[in-house]
């Protein structure tokens, strides 16, 4: 898994949203059998604010947590 590295990545699921200081949001999205690859661009807009995404398996297993920081 690593962040997306494209300009314009093709997206196929948007969602938008706000969140606040300390707050935390779960969304879900069904990834089908066989998909080698998922792409996640977490773009939040402001810079000057940090976010950061996990991603998890549905049972549960973290695959990773990404930061604004984050490269490839």
């Amino acid at each position: 898994m690593r962040p997306s590295t494209e300009k314009n990545p093709p997206v196929s699921i948007l969602v938008y949203d706000s969140i606040t200081q300390g707050q935390t949001k779960t969304y879900t999205s069904n990834v089908g059998t066989g998909v080698n690859y998922l792409e996640v661009d977490l773009n939040w807009g402001d810079t000057s604010d940090s976010l950061s995404l996990t991603i998890y398996t549905p049972g549960g297993s973290r695959l990773g947590t990404f930061y604004d920081s984050t490269t490839e």
